[in-house]
């Protein structure tokens, strides 16, 4: 199967607690289907903002198929 990340443009606004805050919008699309989401980074110019947002979203990632792994479906 082969996916692909899409990244969309980074949108700038306050969080709940009144700071700043780049989101950055994806969607990991495949012939089987497709995920929607956003990482959001502290403020900064647009190269840092992508860096950082690719980095937790790799994170994220890595987290969610650790959470497959031990769950009902997982392979173990």
């Amino acid at each position: 199967m082969v996916a692909r990340i899409i990244f969309q443009g980074i949108k700038r606004e306050k969080n709940a607690g009144g700071h700043l805050m780049a989101y950055l919008a994806f969607e990991i699309a495949s012939h089987d289907g497709s995920v929607i989401g956003q990482v959001g980074v502290p403020d900064a110019n647009e190269a840092t903002v992508m860096v950082e947002a690719k980095r937790r979203l790799r994170k994220l990632l890595r987290d969610a198929l650790n959470e497959l792994s031990g769950g009902p479906f997982g392979s173990g």
